[in-house]
């Protein structure tokens, strides 16, 4: 069993120890009891990564592997569940008082409930015992919460192979740690690299064991043994129902009971659904954040490499030479004449930006940077220019409007137009990349 916070597998053993409850239930029937629901934790049984913990990322986690071992069962029968004298006086105090509002009555009967419990086991009761090894495994970063569970299974399964957790002293296992002893527990402490902190230790429930061999052979006595299964808990008897049984003076009691574990139990529900629905919206949320991370680093990447292939280019283009040594020839009928396309620039966005006097590079390198604030609405050009003074790039930047298609404006020269290929919201629209 797998669980997103450290300790949850421990506190998960005394809950199961405490109310006999059969191992490895999902849903317990009420709200109040749910599997490994402990301190913000949640544990499950599966080992697949499509059916990982509420929790999608953690920075500790606990794992549970048992061994179950049945004795003995016994059937116990409704009429052999008795209602103590005591229980009766303070049940029939529930109603005994005329003048108590409706929320008195409601407040003794949870004082009832939280001493004398709202359910009662019946049929199927088995003896035995049950042997738990625990990891507990703490990150300093956040991290996945499967891949942190599946690692602290690893280190789990590799001490009970080495033999690790099979002795007080781990007899059998090269790695050092922290060891204490206790009727029933063992606690070993490894810290296994930088980021990494694992915590083992085994309890039993029934023998008071700190190895599975001792385990063993303890339960060849039925004096170790305990009730470790109660059966489901669809079964159990509701304690209204038990009071009901004792005449009609207890009527009244009873329906205060049952009116007041429905109406909680249909709060706890509601909270439940409510957290349900929270953690939801919160793994929604992460999986949006990370699509969209992703998303982003493929439009960098896609970025740099529209660079590369441009920074590759024949630099200064082809009919700088040709310009030099005829300055009478006209630019744009040169241009013409050579066969060498207009270039386009944004003429309805909002200018962000405008550089002259940058190196090629450069120009991409800014470009990029102002580009990855927005890409699906930001917008660049990178334009050469030269005279008798020397040459530049000119970086200038746009944001396009979220409602109204980009328009665009052409004429000669060497006009670059740099923009998200894959993100850029009117990419239809652009009719040159340049």
């Amino acid at each position: 069993m797998k669980f997103s916070a450290k300790g949850t597998a421990a506190q998960y053993v005394r809950t199961v120890a405490s109310s006999s409850t059969n191992i490895g239930i999902g849903v317990a029937g009420f709200y109040s009891l749910f599997v490994g629901e402990v301190q913000g934790g949640h544990g499950h049984e599966s080992s697949s990564q499509e059916d990982h913990s509420v929790k999608s990322s953690t920075t500790s986690a606990s794992v549970l592997q048992y061994i179950r071992t049945a004795k003995k069962t016994f059937q116990l029968e409704r009429d052999q569940l008795n209602i103590s004298l005591t229980a009766r006086r303070m049940a029939k105090a529930i109603t005994q008082d005329a003048k108590a509002n409706a929320a008195k009555r409601e407040k003794s009967a949870r004082i009832f409930m939280d001493r004398y419990g709202s359910h009662f086991p019946a049929g199927v009761q088995t003896l035995g015992g049950v042997f738990f090894s625990i990891a507990d495994a703490e990150s300093k970063s956040t991290t996945d919460t499967f891949k942190l569970t599946e690692t602290a299974v690893d280190h789990l399964n590799a001490q009970i192979s080495f033999g690790f957790l099979s002795g007080a002293f781990g007899i059998g296992a090269s790695v050092t740690g922290e060891h204490t002893t206790g009727s029933g527990k063992t606690d070993e402490k490894h810290e296994t690299s930088d980021n990494e902190r694992f915590t083992y230790s085994v309890k039993s429930m029934g023998p008071p064991a700190t190895n599975p061999s001792t385990f063993h052979k303890l339960l060849s006595y039925n004096s170790t043994w305990a009730l470790i299964d109660r059966g489901s808990f669809e079964g159990y008897i509701p304690v209204w129902e038990l009071i009901r049984d004792l005449g009609k003076e207890f009527e009244g009691a009873a329906s205060v009971l049952e009116e007041t574990w429905c109406k909680d139990e249909k709060a706890r529900k509601e909270e439940r659904e409510a957290q349900q629905e929270k953690q939801r919206k919160l793994r929604e949320q992460e999986e949006e954040r990370k699509a969209k991370e992703k998303l982003m680093e493929e439009a960098r990447a896609d970025l740099l490499k529209t660079k590369k292939e441009h920074l590759n280019r024949s630099t200064p283009p082809p009919f700088v030479e040709a310009f030099r040594s005829n300055k009478e020839t006209i630019f744009f009928g040169y241009l013409q004449d050579a066969g060498i396309d207009v270039g386009y620039w944004p003429t309805n966005g909002k200018l962000f930006f405008n550089q002259d006097w940058m190196k090629h590079a450069d120009a991409y390198d800014k470009g990029i940077e102002l580009i990855m604030k927005d890409p699906y609405h930001n917008i660049c050009e990178i334009t050469w220019w030269w005279h008798i003074g020397g040459s530049g790039y000119t970086l200038k930047c746009w944001t396009a409007s979220d409602n109204t298609p980009t328009t665009f404006g052409k004429g000669g020269g060497e006009h670059v137009l740099f923009f998200s290929e894959l993100l850029f919201k009117w990419k239809d629209q652009v009719p040159r990349r340049g």
